[in-house]
């Protein structure tokens, strides 16, 4: 996992979500890019942390985080996602609330994210839930992020040591 002041930052913003939306209460996933350095994938720091979850407990998180709020959360999709959909600022960091998130792939609407299968995080006395990296990296080929691909696929061991 990165040690940097970058991430430390995303760490804090992180905490503060953590304490204000208890994740045995209101069950929610760690997504994205802030996940896949948690799990270790080489990937630059961004401002930004993605929540998944079941788009019924919206609102309620909502109401806990709303003095962060940019956009309440509503439904709706583009030309390669579909979710509910809400925006929040926690001390610069962006925060994304993802209610029943899918993904177009080979034109056609992936089934709604499972993240009743995930793993535990411990870090800076938080648990944190994040989806299993063979899980996202569907999504990753079918968007077509090779890098993201390729970072996962080598966390993964998915290329081996040419042995001399």
């Amino acid at each position: 996992m990165k040690n940097t002041s970058e991430f430390k930052e995303v760490l804090d913003a992180l905490k503060i979500f953590y304490k204000k939306v208890d994740p045995n209460k209101i069950p929610w996933t760690l997504i994205g890019s802030t996940s896949l350095i948690l799990q270790d994938v080489n990937v630059p720091v961004s401002y930004d942390i993605d929540i998944a979850l079941d788009s019924s407990q919206c609102n309620k998180v909502d109401k806990l985080i709303k003095e962060y709020r940019k956009q309440k959360p509503v439904c709706s999709q583009t030309d390669m996602y579909r979710s509910c959909y809400g925006k929040y600022e926690i001390k610069g960091v962006n925060i994304d609330l993802i209610g029943d998130y899918q993904y177009k792939k080979n034109g056609k609407w992936s089934p709604v994210l499972d993240t009743s299968e995930y793993e535990i995080m411990k870090i800076a006395g938080m648990k944190i839930r994040v989806l299993p990296l063979e899980k996202r990296l569907d999504e990753y080929q079918a968007r077509h992020s090779r890098q993201k691909v390729s970072k996962i696929k080598k966390v993964l061991g998915f290329f081996k040591k040419k042995k001399n």
